[in-house]
């Protein structure tokens, strides 16, 4: 009897186990659909660079659209990075880190021209409009402001962002990653500028003009002698 009341209890703990799975399955795949893209809206991709709470201006940014797809799918390697090998499925966040750092390497040896370059304004932020959906590549320059060197990591984007919704985001910003700064020497020696237009070598000048009338004196004596001596000979 008490095995049989146990097999009974078994059972009935997982009927309720698959009730709970029934009710559970359902709302979870239901969260996770998602919206088709409306691939004739494009996109704007806005970044937003800063260190410490404060703003960088004057950091140069290129992109490059390197690969189609999205991120409810999967993205495939097109135009100029069609052919390189950098796998970009099942990627963790170094793993992205790594890509991105591979296509920029790719780009800056074989010259690739961005797909558009801008420099960030007062506030930090640079914008760039009518980006086709797809995964771009954004690359900044080092950068240095009084005596610091800031520097950023090169990162990948895609367009548009998918959010935990399932909804599609059009107008996408993102926060470049800076480095901390290093501090560059202060020594550094500042060019002059000379007070006149006489080059700077170090000699006196002002000899110069009396020299030159010396000589003009010594070319007339000698003039007027060499004279004097063919009328000698003349008489």
């Amino acid at each position: 009897m008490k095995s049989r009341k146990r097999k009974s209890v078994y059972f009935t703990s997982l009927l309720i186990m698959c009730g709970i799975l029934a009710l559970v399955w359902p709302s979870s795949a239901s969260a996770i659909d998602i919206d088709p893209i409306d691939y004739g809206h494009l996109n704007t991709l806005t970044l937003h660079v800063a260190y410490a709470g404060t703003d960088i201006e004057g950091m140069t940014y290129d992109i490059y659209y390197v690969a189609t797809g999205n991120e409810g799918t999967s993205f495939t390697l097109a135009g100029a990075f069609a052919g390189y090998p950098v796998d970009l499925t099942d990627l963790t966040a170094s793993g992205w880190q790594t890509a991105a750092d591979q296509l920029a390497g790719y780009a800056r040896t074989d010259h690739i021209a961005p797909n558009a370059t801008g420099i960030t304004d007062a506030a930090g932020n640079i914008t760039f409009t009518g980006l086709p959906a797809g995964l771009y590549l954004s690359v900044g320059e080092d950068l240095i402001k009084g005596y610091s060197l800031f520097e950023v990591s090169p990162f990948l984007v895609a367009l548009p962002h998918l959010q935990d919704d399932g909804s599609w985001l059009y107008d996408v910003l993102a926060h470049p990653k800076v480095g901390d700064p290093i501090r560059v020497p202060e020594d550094t020696p500042t060019p002059t500028t000379p007070t006149d237009d006489l080059p700077q070598t170090g000699w006196l000048w002002w000899p110069v003009p009396l020299m030159a009338v010396l000589g003009l004196l010594l070319f007339g004596i000698g003039w007027w002698r060499r004279y004097r001596g063919r009328e000698t000979k003349d008489e």
